[in-house]
Order: structure tokens, then sequence, then C-alpha cells
């Protein structure tokens, strides 16, 4: 109820903006601001309740794209970093942040071997992975714009 409660209260607050937006002071850049700054609002309300599902959905999707990273580096004999396999951090964005890393640093072991056939094949199922999430966001971003 708190999470849902913040996207009205941001919604209400773009409303209260927009009202608010006829005294300002005539000042053109002042009053560009506050539009920028209103739509913002409203866009940022408008998906509030969706970024915790999205979240969730991406870092699932990124997740299993690390699992078979960690696979073919280990079926591979390429060092895995430190972290794999590790307790995850309880705060999502936390675990999100920690994921993207631990793909990053497997992406520099697939393209230092990148002339074997197994690296490059890594690549793409990892970049197949990152494009199915970059579509997660994508979703969020055409939702805001609609707003």
């Amino acid at each position: 109820m708190f999470y849902e409660s913040i996207g009205m209260l941001l919604g209400g607050a773009a409303e209260s903006l927009a009202a608010g937006a006829d005294d300002a002071s005539g000042d053109e850049r002042e009053a560009r601001r506050r539009r920028q700054i209103t739509t913002l609002v409203r866009r940022l309300g408008a998906v509030w309740t969706d970024l915790f599902a999205a979240l969730a959905e991406e870092t699932a999707i990124l997740e299993a794209t690390l699992a078979g990273a960690l696979q073919a580096a280990r079926a591979n004999e390429l060092p895995v970093p430190p972290s794999a396999g590790g307790a995850a951090p309880a705060d999502p964005l936390e675990r999100y942040r920690a994921v993207m890393r631990e793909l990053d640093e497997l992406l520099i072991g697939f393209h230092a071997r990148e002339e074997e056939a197994w690296a490059g094949e890594a690549v793409r199922r990892v970049r197949r992975g990152l494009a199915d999430a970059a579509e997660v966001q994508g979703r969020i971003v055409d939702a805001m714009l609609a707003a």
C-alpha cells in the first residue's frame, strides 16, 4: 500500500505543479523548467507501481542469463567472478547491480577467448539476455511517455 501511494502522491504533485504554472514570475526559462518537472513527476507517478515488478522481471532474466554464462565459463575453464554463486543481496537494486557486474566480468573473459567457438556462442547468449531485459525497460519507458 505504501509503495502504491507514492505513485499517487507523485501524480498529485505533478497536478499541483501544473496548476501553479500560471503563477510563475513570467520568466520563460522558469516556466519551461516547471513544465519539464511537471511532466517528469507525472510520468514517474504513472509507472511507479510497475517499476518494482519490472525490476524483478528484468533481474530474473539477467539471473538466468548469468547462470548460463557461468555454466559456459566453468565448462571451458574460464575464471568466474569471485562473487558468483554467493548469497544474493536482499536489496533488489543491489542484486540487479551485482548481476550486471558479474555479466560484465564474464563478457570480458569471453571476449578474451573469442577465437573459440564456445566463447562466441556465450557472448551471443548474453547479448540475447541483455536484449530481453532491455525490452522490460522499454515497456516502462513506453508507459512513461504515454502518460
